[in-house]
C-alpha cells in the first residue's frame, strides 16, 4: 500500500445507515481507504479523532451570498469562511445576486466572481421569474445549475415571484429533464390581506410580522404545489417549511410516492413568535416562526422523519438596515445569518435526543447530494471527495460575536449554548477550519457543476 496523504484514526464514522469505528485513508483529496481500527498504514499526516465522530461535510442547499450585488450584506469570501468553521463543505448559492442568476450569462458572471475566492466547494442554483419564462429549458440543459428556485409570493425586492401559470408550465417542462425545483410556497394574496389588516390597525410590533404570514398562507400553497408535483412528476423541494401542518402535508404526499421534499431551517427549530416580539428585526425573516406549540410539533415531526433536508437560509443584512425595524417591524428587510450555527444547532438536537447522528447525516449531506446531483459529494465512501467534519459531542460551545466569520457581526443565536461542536473541517482532504477557527486558504474551494447528460 502506498503512503497515504492523510490517515484519520480512532474516530467513529457516521453514515445514514451505520455508525462504526473506522480509520480513514485519504489521497489526492479522495477517500481511498476505510479500514478496521487495527490497520494503520503509513501516512504523511495522521489526525487522531479518538472519542469523536466523523461525518460527511454538510451541504447547505440554501445560501444567499449577495455576491455579486449587495456585498455590504455578505460576500463570497466571508460567507464561505463561515461555512468552513461551521462544518459546511459544499455551499449552494441561491440565484438572488445582482444580476439574478436567470440565464447562462449571469451564471458565468457569478462563477467569475466566486472563482479564487471560496474557502469551501460550491454550486449555484438558477432561478425562474417572469423575465426568463420561455428560456428556462435551455438554461437548465446548457449549464451546471443544481436546481431552479422560484417564489410563489413576494419575499424580497431582489427577485420577482410568479403566478401559477408560469410555475406550472415550467414544472411540466423541466420534469422531462431530471430537474429539481425549489419552490418558496406561500400564498401571496393571503399574506397581503393579513398585512394590510395589521397595518390598518397600527400594528408595528414583531408579532405583527409573524401574524402577517398566517399558517394558512403556507399550508394552502404547499398543498397546491403538491397537486402540481403529482401532475408533472418533477422533483420538488419545499424550502424553509415553518408550519407543522405544512410538514404533515408533504409527508402524506411522500407516503403516496410523490417526489416532494421538505426542507426546514435551524431558526424554526429554535425560535418562536415570542422571540420575534423580543428581538424584533433581528428575527425577521420569511416565512416567519410561529407559536410555541407549532415549534413543539415540528420537533416531534423531525424526530419521526418528516424533514428531509435542513439548511440555513443564510440571508444577512447590515445591522443598520435592520435597526429601523426596532421602531416599526415593517421597516426592516427579511433575512438573518445562519451559516456558523447550522451544524451546532443540529448537534445540540442530537444531544437532546430529537434526532440521531445518522439522521443528521442523511438530512445535511446524503439527501442534498442526491437532490442536486453533486458528483463526489455527500458520502463517506471510497472514491468520494474527502469532505469530512470531526465532531466532539461532549464539547459545549457558547456562540459569541468573535466566532462570526460572516461580514456582519450580528446573529440572533449569539449567547446560545450548543452541546456538540465541529472541531475540524476537511474539504477534499485539506483542513480548512479547526476549533471554530479558519485555517484554509481563500481560493481553495472548487465549483461543483451538475453533470449534463
Amino acid at each position: 500500500m502506498d503512503t497515504l496523504d492523510t490517515l484519520i484514526i480512532g474516530g467513529t464514522v457516521v453514515t445514514p445507515h451505520s455508525t462504526q469505528k473506522l480509520n480513514i485513508g485519504i489521497s489526492n483529496g479522495i477517500l481511498c481507504e476505510l479500514l478496521n481500527p487495527s490497520i494503520t498504514p503509513k501516512a504523511q499526516t495522521i489526525i487522531d479523532a479518538s472519542g469523536k465522530f466523523i461525518i460527511p461535510g454538510c451541504i447547505d442547499e440554501h445560501i444567499h451570498f449577495n455576491d455579486p450585488g449587495t456585498t455590504h450584506r455578505e460576500d463570497f469570501p466571508h460567507g464561505t469562511a463561515a461555512c468552513a468553521v461551521g462544518g459546511i463543505t459544499t455551499a449552494i448559492a441561491m440565484p438572488t445576486n445582482t444580476p439574478l442568476v436567470l440565464n447562462k450569462t449571469n451564471l458565468q458572471l457569478t462563477l467569475d466572481t466566486y472563482e479564487g475566492n471560496g474557502y469551501v466547494d460550491y454550486a449555484v442554483h438558477g432561478g425562474l421569474d417572469a423575465s426568463n419564462d420561455g428560456q428556462l429549458e435551455e438554461f437548465w440543459l446548457n449549464t451546471g445549475i443544481t436546481a431552479v428556485k422560484v417564489f410563489t409570493c413576494y419575499s424580497s425586492p431582489d427577485m420577482g415571484w410568479v403566478r401559477d401559470g408560469i410555475l406550472y408550465k415550467n414544472m411540466k417542462l423541466l420534469a422531462d429533464h431530471n430537474a429539481t425545483m425549489i419552490i418558496h410556497s406561500e400564498n401571496h394574496d393571503l399574506i397581503a390581506l393579513a398585512e394590510k389588516e395589521l397595518r390598518d390597525r397600527g400594528r408595528c410590533d414583531g408579532m405583527a410580522h409573524c401574524q402577517s404570514h398566517p399558517v394558512l398562507s403556507e399550508v394552502e400553497a404547499i398543498r397546491r404545489i403538491i397537486y402540481y408535483v403529482e401532475d408533472t412528476g418533477i422533483t420538488t423541494v419545499i424550502p424553509h417549511v415553518s408550519t407543522w401542518e405544512g410538514l404533515e402535508s408533504i409527508k402524506k404526499a411522500r407516503d403516496r410516492g410523490l417526489p416532494v421534499f421538505a426542507e426546514t431551517c435551524a431558526q424554526y427549530l429554535t425560535f418562536t413568535e415570542t422571540d420575534v416580539q423580543e428581538q424584533g428585526p433581528y428575527l425577521k425573516f420569511t416565512p416567519p416562526v410561529h407559536s410555541k406549540e407549532n415549534r413543539a410539533h415540528i420537533l416531534e415531526q423531525l424526530k419521526k422523519g418528516y424533514v428531509n433536508t435542513i439548511a440555513s437560509d443564510h440571508s444577512p443584512y447590515a445591522e443598520y438596515e435592520k435597526v429601523p425595524g426596532l421602531d416599526c417591524i415593517w421597516d426592516s428587510p427579511n433575512g438573518i445569518p445562519g451559516l456558523e450555527i447550522l451544524l451546532p444547532t443540529l448537534l445540540n438536537l442530537v444531544s437532546e435526543g430529537w434526532i440521531t447522528m445518522e439522521k443528521l447525516v442523511e438530512m445535511t449531506s446524503y439527501t442534498p447530494a442526491l437532490l442536486y446531483q453533486l458528483p463526489g459529494k455527500g458520502r463517506i465512501e471510497i472514491g468520494y471527495d474527502a469532505d469530512l467534519v470531526i465532531v466532539d459531542m461532549e464539547k459545549e460551545m457558547v456562540f459569541t460575536e468573535d466566532m462570526i466569520q460572516c461580514k456582519n457581526k450580528w446573529s440572533p443565536f449569539i449567547g446560545r449554548t450548543f452541546k456538540g461542536c465541529p472541531v475540524m473541517t476537511l474539504v477534499r482532504g485539506k483542513t480548512v477550519a479547526k476549533d471554530f477557527k479558519l485555517t484554509g486558504e481563500k481560493g481553495y474551494g472548487h465549483y461543483i457543476a451538475r453533470p449534463k447528460f
